[in-house]
């Protein structure tokens, strides 16, 4: 099903406000800490449900940030640059207490 990124955030340790929370965060999304930490997509499917995707890689996650909107609405993401997904956003997610990652 087609996805349509709605935000961006950059998790990291920093945006947290420390590696304490960092992990916390990275456990409920089902990803391991990273010092690099990882680009967050927050996408829309077809059908209005909600999905977050994360990469390690974030140059290219700046390079999606950073595109003008008419790029991003026809945008594919590739699932080799995604590799996890999570449904629903991080204020959906019963596990998930405090502050989320910033954009």
């Amino acid at each position: 099903m087609p996805l349509t990124p709605r935000e961006f955030a950059l998790l990291t340790p920093a945006a947290l406000g420390g590696w304490e929370e960092y992990s916390q965060f990275c456990h409920a999304l089902g990803v391991p800490p990273s010092p690099n930490g990882y680009g967050l997509l927050f996408c829309e499917e077809d059908d209005g449900r909600h999905v977050t995707l994360a990469t390690a890689d974030i140059t290219y996650w700046y390079l999606l940030k950073d595109a003008p909107p008419w790029v991003r609405a026809e945008l594919s993401i590739p699932p080799e640059k995604f590799r996890w997904r999570r449904d629903g956003w991080p204020d959906e997610w019963p596990e998930r207490n405090g502050p989320g990652p910033t954009g």
